[in-house]
């Protein structure tokens, strides 16, 4: 029996599509998510953003200039003597200060903690995750948040794509270092949460409890944020009324006494410093939006293989008329990669063509359709066809990624699915004019 042609368009869209689900749960999937995702953070980075952060850096000449590790106490009481005549609107150490020191400085940099109004002390986890390093009980009595600064790496490498919003150790829960520095600076209540979601004031993020509360960070290239030097500061030649009003992270930035420099998408050959890390994240986070706050557990390669699947039921495959050869192929070139493909689409024997080629070339090409530069394409795609436009929403609002690169896939399939259709259209029609001619 011989099946029909497009029996077997259904046969090989399933078969890939079931391939893809497979493999949609396997460390390769994730991996492929990874590098994708890491791929568009590098070619189009976020840009400047507001209200946006400044870090205040400990660097190799401050650290120099100031008696080095031993004295940063003291470094840290003369920086919060400048910033108290005009205070940052939110300043989050993103330093550990568990131990007790000295005590006429341990006193001394507390009076100053007091003379700041919104102040985030920061706190670890224990190696062996039985309890919290706090600040010591001096230095806590004047801060009006205590976060974590824990960063999440992986899945499957050493790369810093995203924060834990929420750790627990101990039953005590501690929220994000960056997270209470924007609870702090919308004057908002603490945070509340649910199994899918974490509050702060206005905002909502999409983040679930069973999958370690992950949230991912939307980077700038490393040297775009706004950095001043604590030396700077400390010696006139940076003004620290320049910092009122804003949201400013204090950390160790000097590569021979830092040892939170961790990997990041945008930093694959150089380690970010922790306290950027954090101040991105605040930023990403004051921005109300994220690349994709979960873990991937369908990812790019499981929403093309619905997208295989959904091109082989789609119009192109069954006949129609009502435009002109030129007019259709004109319609359907909205942009280069679509003009580059039209004359397949469009020539003599496309049908056949269309039907065994579309599973594979959708399912190649739909994860790299959301470049900048074709919004305007993908745009126009969806305009023209609505009812897979809810199908895709539908898809990407019961995937836990939810993210940048599953919207651009599901994006791609749309415009894949006009293009196609208007081509078999045309084709339809030129073959028919043809049959009339003889």
């Amino acid at each position: 029996m011989k099946l029909s042609n497009t029996a077997v368009a259904w046969v090989l869209a399933l078969a890939c599509a079931f391939l893809c689900a497979l493999l949609a749960w396997t460390p390769l999937a994730a991996r492929f998510d990874n590098a994708v995702f890491d791929w568009f953070e590098r070619i189009h980075p976020a840009g400047q953003r507001s209200p946006s952060a400044v870090v205040a850096a400990i660097d190799d000449r401050t650290l120099m200039e100031t008696g080095g590790d031993r004295a940063l106490r003291r470094t840290l009481t003369r920086l919060l003597d400048r910033l108290a005549p005009a205070p940052p609107a939110v300043l989050a150490l993103d330093i550990t200060l568990a131990d007790p020191g000295i005590p006429e400085e341990d006193a001394v940099l507390a009076a100053a903690m007091a003379r700041i109004p919104n102040l985030a002390l920061a706190a670890e986890m224990l190696p062996d995750g039985t309890g919290w390093q706090p600040p010591i009980p001096a230095f806590a009595a004047h801060a009006a948040a205590i976060g974590h600064v824990h960063a999440l790496a992986g899945p499957f490498d050493e790369v810093n794509r995203r924060i834990p919003l929420e750790k627990v150790s101990a039953r005590e829960r501690l929220w994000a270092l960056s997270l209470e520095a924007l609870r702090l600076q919308s004057s908002a209540s603490p945070p509340m949460s649910s199994p899918t979601d974490v509050t702060v004031g206005r905002y909502t993020f999409q983040s679930r409890w069973d999958q370690g509360r992950p949230f991912r960070i939307r980077y700038r290239l490393p040297g775009d944020m706004e950095t001043v030097s604590v030396r700077d500061l400390l010696s006139g030649a940076a003004d620290p009324a320049g910092l009122k009003g804003r949201v400013v992270f204090v950390g160790v930035t000097s590569l021979s006494a830092i040892r939170d420099r961790l990997f990041t998408p945008v930093a694959l050959d150089r380690p970010m410093a922790g306290v950027e890390i954090h101040a991105q994240a605040f930023e990403t986070l004051a921005a109300g939006s994220s690349p994709g706050a979960g873990d991937s557990s369908t990812g790019i390669v499981g929403v093309s293989g619905a997208s295989a699947c959904a091109a082989a039921a789609s119009p192109a495959s069954r006949s129609g008329a009502g435009e002109s050869s030129e007019r259709a192929c004109a319609g359907a070139s909205t942009g280069p990669a679509v003009s580059a493909a039209a004359p397949f689409c469009c020539g003599p024997n496309a049908r056949q063509r269309r039907r065994t080629a579309i599973s594979s070339s959708t399912l190649l090409v739909s994860p790299f359709l959301s470049f900048p530069r074709v919004s305007s394409m993908v745009s126009r795609a969806k305009n023209s066809c609505s009812a897979l436009k809810n199908a895709a929403r539908s898809l990407i609002s019961s995937s836990s990624a939810g993210g940048q690169t599953i919207t651009s896939a599901a994006c791609g399939t749309v415009l894949a699915m006009r293009m196609l259709r208007k081509c078999s259209m045309s084709s339809t029609h030129s073959s028919s004019m043809s049959h009339e001619s003889r």
